[in-house]
């Protein structure tokens, strides 16, 4: 998943594990942003796009490098918000993953890991 990860490319003060279930947990209050299933998607007519779901579906079949998505809290400090990287994540629970390398600010580093991570 991120076969050249090391400290310089992703440090440990902006990188945790996430859970994709709670992270589905978090994003799910907002269903034109987020919805983890493909048919959740159509039916709540998700801003997606297919291709690039595409994109990163074939980039894990072959064990290519992904960055990692992009994280931050709600404006009120309560909650989880992605910033980029949904398709991602979409791609990594569809292979099966339960888990996701994520990126964060370290200001808020401590507070996402309590939300999301594993």
């Amino acid at each position: 998943m991120y076969q050249n990860w090391d400290e310089s490319s992703y440090p440990a003060n902006e990188t945790f594990c996430a859970s994709i279930a709670k992270i589905d947990e978090q994003l799910r209050r907002q269903p034109l942003r987020w919805a983890l299933s493909a048919a959740d998607r159509v039916a709540y007519r998700t801003d997606w796009k297919p291709g690039k779901l595409a994109f990163y579906r074939s980039l894990i079949l072959l064990g290519d490098t992904i960055g990692p998505p992009c994280f931050k809290l709600t404006p009120k400090g309560t909650n989880a918000d992605i910033v980029e990287g949904r398709h991602r994540i979409y791609a990594f629970h569809e292979a099966g993953y339960d888990r996701v390398l994520v990126w964060c600010e370290p200001e808020v580093h401590q507070q996402l890991q309590t939300l999301i991570g594993v």
